[in-house]
């Protein structure tokens, strides 16, 4: 097969972890649960920090009783081990030891491997990196702490986008750019929106990209394009689909 992109390392390196000590894929969803555990502790640890007990308590449970977390733990997907290698970055931003920077290169290290589990996000960097504001002494020391943070996070995952411009000439982390959102989120969104089965809208998907080779189309190959065809659908109905958005987000 081609070299793939589309997938980073993160999930796969876990998985084969697993398999190389137990030599079955079957104690994944007990090591996922152990995880899920800390991942509630960890939001309970959260909201004791920034809020209070009560409101650690109630965002631990909420997340603990969600469907899709207990499916996810049960499954060989990398929802767990992304929460909790993301939580545990958060987590650890808010240490406060002697040397005041380390918190922040820790938590970026941890990012940067979350990133490798779920690449998406990336997209979450800065938003996180804005947390170094939550108790700033100065505003020099504050971005002072976000640069730290951002550059960890370079640091971790400027390997596999060595790796990729090596091997496709294409200096970016992954090609999932805009696959999902194209290919499920958008047509789905049509479905709602006009009744057409989002699998005819993903069909003239594919015939305006002129392929409908999965494998090729989460390539770096037609991120350009894809880019144009979602920018045309999603402008054309913007509010629309924020609201469609956020309404299947929650």
């Amino acid at each position: 097969a081609a070299p793939e992109f589309f997938r980073t390392p993160g999930y796969p390196a876990f998985l084969a972890l697993v398999f190389l000590i137990f030599h079955t894929f079957a104690a994944v969803p007990f090591i996922q649960i152990l995880f899920t555990a800390c991942a509630v502790a960890l939001i309970y640890l959260i909201g004791v920090r920034y809020f209070s007990p009560k409101v650690g308590i109630v965002a631990a449970i909420l997340y603990m009783l969600d469907p899709l977390v207990m499916y996810a733990a049960l499954t060989l997907i990398s929802e767990s081990l992304f929460m909790l290698l993301f939580l545990t970055g958060v987590y650890a931003m808010g240490m406060r030891p002697h040397r005041e920077w380390l918190p922040y290169f820790a938590a970026g290290a941890l990012f940067g491997l979350a990133i490798y589990a779920r690449p998406i996000a990336l997209y979450l960097a800065p938003f996180i990196a804005c947390m170094a504001l939550a108790e700033m002494k100065s505003w020099h020391r504050a971005l002072q702490n976000a640069a730290i943070f951002l550059a960890a996070i370079m640091l971790i995952i400027s390997p596999w986008i060595i790796r990729n411009y090596t091997i496709s000439g294409h200096a970016a982390f992954s090609s999932i750019s805009t696959y999902n959102v194209l290919f499920w989120d958008v047509p789905l969104f049509e479905q709602v929106r006009t009744g057409i089965p989002y699998r005819e809208v993903q069909k003239t998907i594919y015939e305006r990209l002129g392929s409908s080779d999965n494998r090729a189309l989460r390539s770096f190959t037609y991120n350009a394009q894809e880019n144009t065809i979602l920018r045309e659908m999603l402008f054309a109905h913007p509010v629309e689909y924020a609201s469609f958005h956020l309404l299947k987000s929650g």
